[in-house]
């Protein structure tokens, strides 16, 4: 893409490169210099210079580092990398995984980056809370992407853009009630995340006058439901 003058698609894969843990110092130097070239040839590094810039926090190792790639092209989008007539925000990455005290120590060097305005992230539960705290402590405003309950109450400069498990269940509970259906049968995965929306649900349904007749949980990457929906046509 570069030799072939796509500069937006290029830098916005290159972003990726270099700020991934995974990547060899090889190729996030590389990367980083051929961001460097492209923000030269194009004016950007000049648009762009004094400009408050965007932190993103996000996992970008271990098991959810796909979904961590998924939100950093969102904004890398948003900040206008892709668009060739935009006027690109800057987007500094860190990692962070599920260790809450690397996620503490990532919001600490943003917030003493005079440049980053404010934080995209992170992702996951099990560092969210603290990074909110820190943020709040740190008074950089922090736009948090888990559905962790509760993080909002941080401080006034947190905020989310996620929704959380009591909202969904809530909202899909409220559209069946209020399409005529009373009585419910309940499945979810086996796990942490199955059992609190299914909690949420059930919760929902029975503070609208609604019923969960029937309520099973299944082990996650089960792709047979014969048995259950069977079982499921006899419920009362």
């Amino acid at each position: 893409m570069y030799k072939d003058g796509e500069f937006t698609d290029a830098s916005g894969l290159l972003e990726i490169v270099a700020a991934h843990p995974s990547a060899s110092a090889e190729a996030a130097e590389k990367s980083k210099r051929l961001i460097k070239d492209i923000a030269s040839i194009t004016g950007w590094e000049k648009s762009t210079k004094g400009a408050a810039a965007i932190g993103a926090l996000l996992p970008l190792e271990g098991r959810y580092s796909l979904f961590a790639e998924d939100a950093l092209q969102g904004i890398l989008l948003a900040a206008g990398i892709f668009d060739k007539k935009a006027r690109p925000i800057e987007v500094r990455v860190k990692n962070a995984s599920a260790d809450a005290a690397g996620a503490e120590a990532a919001v600490d060097e943003f917030a003493k980056d005079n440049g980053v305005a404010g934080i995209v992230g992170p992702l996951l539960s099990a560092t969210a809370q603290q990074a909110a705290l820190r943020a709040e402590a740190g008074k950089v405003p922090l736009v948090a992407l888990s559905q962790k309950e509760g993080i909002t109450s941080a401080g006034e400069y947190v905020f989310r853009n996620s929704l959380t498990p009591r909202e969904q269940a809530a909202a899909i509970a409220g559209y069946a009630l209020r399409n005529g259906l009373k009585s419910f049968v309940l499945l979810h995965p086996a796990n942490n995340y199955g059992a609190e929306l299914a909690a949420a649900f059930r919760a929902e349904v029975s503070r609208q006058g609604g019923k969960v007749v029937k309520e099973a949980a299944y082990q996650p990457g089960t792709r047979d439901f014969g048995g259950f929906v069977v079982s499921a046509a006899t419920a009362n």
